[in-house]
């Protein structure tokens, strides 16, 4: 039986980002997720603020252009406007990044398990 230091559970971008980080630190990590691929049933909005991209190195091409108003709908179908006098958001094109996140996840020696319970 092959032996983890760390089983990470979700491959959402926390774990996704927790993965990465102790991956590229040596540990012995396995990642996974339910879902057979990571851009299928995407449940997040994708919605960055300025500070997140200040705190996280995420690629400009899975980011949409900064805007100032944004309008958020719950499964209810009820609505919140989140609105800046700056460019504060940005959306993100969550398949492209979970796919590119996992793939660094993979050169930095996690190892990954689709499709699990």
């Amino acid at each position: 039986m092959e032996t983890f230091d760390v089983v990470v559970i979700g491959a959402g971008l926390a774990g996704l980002q927790t993965a990465l980080l102790l991956g590229q630190r040596g540990y012995k990590i396995l990642l996974v997720d339910q879902k057979p691929s990571l851009d299928q049933a995407i449940h997040t909005t994708g919605i960055f603020v300025r500070r997140t991209l200040e705190d996280f190195p995420l690629p400009e091409d899975c980011l949409g252009p900064a805007v100032r108003h944004v309008r958020l709908y719950s499964p209810a179908r009820r609505s919140i406007d989140l609105t800046s006098p700056y460019d504060e958001f940005r959306v993100g094109r969550m398949g492209r990044l979970y796919r590119r996140m996992l793939n660094n996840c993979i050169l930095a020696g996690v190892e990954w398990m689709p499709a699990t319970r």
